[in-house]
């Protein structure tokens, strides 16, 4: 029984500890807010040439046949939520 305690009272101290560092305001970091708009226009037009560039070179540089998935070109260019997300965004992409 008096193991159960003191387990209770260790973790009480803790969270109190905790709290206490929580309200330090120099351990709290605020994120940022990006308040800026992404140009669809641009951004598919630089993303369309990237994705043409994988493409030609996957289908060059594979030994064994490989699909060109718009989920292959995405992990290569580590874009691909972007690619799925927003695939209606980026028409010539």
């Amino acid at each position: 029984m008096s193991s159960l305690c003191s387990t209770k009272n260790y973790k009480s101290e803790q969270l109190q500890i905790l709290k206490k560092d929580r309200s330090d305001e120099k351990l709290v970091s605020k994120k940022r807010i990006l308040s800026h708009r992404i140009n669809w226009l641009l951004q598919d037009l630089e993303t369309a040439e990237e994705v043409r560039k994988v493409a030609i070179d996957i289908v060059k540089n594979e030994t064994k046949l490989v699909r060109i998935t718009k989920t292959e070109i995405g992990r290569t260019l580590r874009i691909q939520s972007l690619l799925v997300r927003a695939c209606s965004k980026l028409p010539k992409t």
